[in-house]
């Protein structure tokens, strides 16, 4: 095989490992346990981290290779027994609190094939796919933004058109909560900025440079994401690119659902103008806020509740203008 083959001839792996679930699926007898759930980050970079293992089971060899695309996983047959590609971005592994355990599921059907060979195959295809529409379908929140008051999708207010085939990239290949918000949602309502758009989005803490990395492969680098970028860094983006599409990325521990309620939409987006990372003049706040009202999207009583739980004085008062 291309790859580095790590065997389970060696040294007893530790119990929490995706070594140590194979091999049990495989030959069996359990060392230790697994917690049944891990922080977003660690999970991540279990996934991320994982590299092909080789399972011998008497004659035959299991060989688990991690990937990047495709379905759920598939099996085909080797010489030396099957070959197991199992993609690490699939959504399947946001629903469950530790990607370990359906790494053990997959382990066991692997072994299922192993044992009856040419059973298996059209079954877990068909089933790998089906389930993985299944979650994207009930998982991933609407793009056309937060429901309304009676549960409907506000024409008036969602996602930037822009940003579309963005959002959907990140539901296949960003496994963490992310929340496009600011300019994301509320661009339609901006008459003048300064040399280019700057998008807003909030990711879970620990995310924001992965975040940055899957956003790079989308379309051929279409959009520069930017951890918690200065106002240089901005200035030079939006200066020295023929294309200026920027996201300025802050990591939030309420990073969804993933297109924010038009309030903290609108509260965020202020907060980065106060910090010199929006290019456009003071006036459009108001205006942008003006419209919304009349459009009957924004809450007021809402608004002010955000607007208060920031402790931001000078916002306070805008709003106080506006109303």
């Amino acid at each position: 095989m291309a790859e580095t083959v790590k065997s389970s001839a060696a040294k007893a792996p530790p119990p929490e490992s995706v070594q140590a679930v194979l091999e049990y699926a495989v030959r069996g007898g359990r060392r230790g346990s697994i917690r049944p759930r891990l922080r977003t980050p660690d999970a991540r970079a279990l996934l991320q981290e994982a590299e092909t293992i080789r399972v011998q089971d008497g004659d035959l060899a299991v060989d688990f290779v991690f990937v990047d695309e495709g379905s759920l996983y598939s099996i085909v047959r080797t010489k030396d027994g099957i070959e197991v590609s199992i993609n690490r971005k699939s959504p399947l592994f946001r629903i469950v609190g530790n990607p370990l355990f359906l790494i053990g599921m997959i382990g066991l059907e692997a072994k299922h094939a192993l044992d009856g060979p040419g059973q298996y195959a059209g079954f877990l295809g068909a089933r790998n796919d089906s389930w993985s529409e299944f979650v994207q379908e009930w998982l991933s929140y609407s793009r056309s933004g937060p429901k309304g008051r009676e549960g409907k999708a506000s024409p008036e207010y969602r996602l930037a058109e822009d940003l579309l085939g963005l959002h959907d990239h990140l539901e296949k290949r960003f496994p963490c909560k992310f929340q496009f918000t600011g300019l994301s949602t509320l661009a339609p309502y901006l008459h003048n900025a300064y040399g280019g758009m700057v998008y807003n989005v909030k990711v879970e803490r620990g995310a924001a440079q992965y975040f940055a990395d899957v956003v790079s492969e989308f379309d051929g680098g279409r959009f520069v994401a930017m951890p918690k970028p200065k106002p240089s860094d901005v200035n030079a983006v939006l200066e020295f690119s023929k294309k200026p599409r920027l996201i300025v990325v802050r990591e939030s521990s309420r990073a969804y659902p993933s297109v924010a309620p038009p309030e903290k939409a609108w509260a965020d987006l202020l907060s980065e103008f106060r910090k010199g990372l929006i290019p456009m003049p003071e006036y459009e706040m108001a205006e942008i806020l003006g419209q919304m009202e009349e459009r009957g999207i924004v809450d007021p009583a809402r608004l002010r509740s955000v607007i208060k739980s920031r402790h931001m004085p000078k916002e306070s008062s805008m709003y106080e203008r506006q109303y």
